[in-house]
């Protein structure tokens, strides 16, 4: 099921079924329409995209992602659909490290390079131009009150201004 909430009347609807019935996957939206990204069907990890038209309230299946996904990291960033990591396959331990972008304009993935380790099951958005994530596994914490980010040695200094966080995530992940 797909449920929708219209914030001007507090009521919950029921809108089309996805084409997949899918957990672990991921949701963004994209220029008024919304993406459903990898996932889980129980059986086998998926590598689908599927677009949900509101307007029309359907949903449709789109080129597929280079690798299967469960719990990948996914954002939107100057209209585009970034995926990153995940759990690919069935393969034990093996957590995907790859960035991928979907371009809903030219309906194509083109590959954007490397996160610095591995991660699936992150939360994750896009701050003064720079991919944030943490949570899952292999990731960064962030105290969302402070602004201290857990590093392998232990929580950064108080009062952390934005060019120190730049500072940190240049080394990692850059979208300039």
């Amino acid at each position: 099921k797909v449920i929708m909430l219209d914030p001007n009347t507090g009521e919950w609807t029921q809108v089309a079924n996805m084409i997949h019935r899918i957990t672990a996957l991921r949701l963004r939206e994209l220029d008024g329409k919304l993406y459903a990204i990898g996932g889980d069907t129980r059986v086998s990890r998926l590598n689908t995209l599927q677009q949900y038209n509101p307007d029309l309230n359907q949903w449709i299946s789109l080129p597929p992602m280079s690798y299967t996904r469960e719990s990948p990291i996914a954002f939107t960033y100057q209209g585009l659909l970034y995926v990153a990591g995940g759990i690919p396959h069935y393969a034990r331990g093996l957590i995907l490290d790859d960035i991928e972008y979907f371009d809903p304009k030219s309906n194509t993935w083109t590959n954007a390079g490397k996160l610095p380790k591995g991660v699936y099951g992150a939360g994750s958005t896009v701050a003064i131009n720079y991919i944030f994530y943490a949570g899952g596994r292999n990731s960064f914490i962030v105290n969302a009150y402070t602004g201290q980010i857990f590093l392998r040695h232990g929580w950064s200094p108080d009062g952390v201004s934005s060019n120190y966080l730049k500072s940190i995530f240049e080394t990692h992940i850059s979208l300039n």
